[in-house]
């Protein structure tokens, strides 16, 4: 679905002619076309049973979850463009989820309750 907005402010000298592609997927959220090569989202999060990783493409990736100390808990595969992660047997806590694709490392937080 492409979806076009326009933006004006009035009283400002201020004209752009600056086209954004807006993708929007059905029940799954936005994207604008200009995701760097390993960006993910993570959702739930926080959460207390699963998240699912969202990738930005369906290369092959390997995600990792890091716990507080950096130690590796969880390490998956995959070369689609979503994976759940089970996190119910971790402690509650802040664990970093990294994600290793194309040749780029991406991080973000995860918060377990």
């Amino acid at each position: 679905m492409l979806v076009t907005y326009t933006v004006s402010v009035p009283g400002t000298p201020c004209k752009s002619d600056t086209t954004v592609e807006v993708t929007i997927e059905i029940c799954v959220g936005m994207a604008s076309g200009t995701e760097e090569a390993g960006s993910f989202h993570l959702s739930p999060n926080p959460t207390s049973g699963t998240c699912l990783v969202r990738l930005y493409s369906n290369a092959p990736a390997r995600i990792m979850v890091l716990d507080a100390s950096g130690r590796v808990v969880q390490e998956l595969a995959t070369a689609t463009d979503a994976m759940l992660l089970d996190v119910a047997q971790l402690d509650q806590g802040f664990y970093t989820v990294c994600v290793a694709q194309n040749g780029v490392q991406r991080t973000q937080r995860l918060v377990v309750y």
